[in-house]
């Protein structure tokens, strides 16, 4: 975090003030990009999502389209009996 002197922060008001108020925002993001750069954190930009973030929002996003991901701990020869009656191969454990 950037810590600024009275005086500094007056400087920058009054530099803000000179700044078309359109381009106010875009300004002031470049400079505070140049005073206090983002953090590198373990490899990553800051706001860059770590890997468990990026799965994490697409179970989200697979969730409000109404889909969700059930994992069943089933033997080979129930899921083959599911599976042969509606025309595929056998897995051969007979």
């Amino acid at each position: 975090m950037l810590a600024l002197t009275d005086s500094a922060l007056a400087y920058l008001a009054i530099a803000a003030s000179r700044v078309d108020p359109r381009h106010l925002g875009q300004w002031l993001r470049a400079i505070a990009a140049k005073l206090d750069p983002p953090i590198n954190v373990n490899g990553r930009e800051h706001g860059e999502r770590t890997p468990a973030a990026r799965r994490q929002a697409r179970v989200r996003q697979r969730r409000k389209n109404g889909i969700r991901i059930h994992r069943l701990a089933l033997r080979d020869l129930a899921v083959e009996g599911l599976i042969t009656p509606a025309g595929a191969v056998s897995f051969g454990y007979h």
